[in-house]
């Protein structure tokens, strides 16, 4: 039988002591079983015990006895499955600390190429006013000084 199908039967026999009721038929839920009348005991007398004294009602403790069985065996699997989530508890644990390690690793690469591409951004940006400069310099035409403007204006 396979560790499931154990569990399976285990917890609903274990399961089924806390569904059954124990009262019997003549005497309702809950009230104690009525006293027998015995004889006072005298101090220092010892009960006969032999099977045939008759030591008043014989009590059956197989049922309780089957509780106690389902009960411990209920127990034993809770603690079990409580051992297990245990495990799983660390194992999920552990797979977040590395999962958090990996992202601040990530996190620090992302930072790091931002710094980078900040970097060039910034020497591109120089480069471009330099370019800039440079055309608006090279095609601007230069003023001619104001004597050669009046000698031109006058032709």
């Amino acid at each position: 039988m396979s560790e499931t199908a154990l569990r399976d039967r285990e917890t609903s026999s274990a399961g089924a002591w806390l569904m059954r009721s124990l009262p019997t038929p003549h005497r309702p839920a809950g009230t104690p079983e009525p006293a027998q009348p015995t004889e006072p005991a005298k101090p220092g007398a010892m009960r006969d015990v032999t099977p045939g004294a008759e030591a008043g009602p014989r009590r059956d403790w197989s049922a309780s006895l089957d509780l106690i069985h389902e009960a411990t065996a209920a127990i034993r699997i809770s603690e079990e499955r409580a051992a297990e989530l245990e495990q799983e508890l660390e194992r999920t644990v552990t797979r977040a600390l590395e999962r958090a390690s990996a992202l601040e690793a990530q996190v620090a690469a992302a930072q790091s190429r931002a710094e980078q591409a900040e970097r060039r951004a910034e020497e591109a940006e120089e480069w471009l006013a330099r370019l800039h400069d440079a055309v608006v310099e090279g095609f601007t035409r230069k003023a001619a000084p104001p004597a050669a403007q009046a000698t031109s204006s006058a032709a």
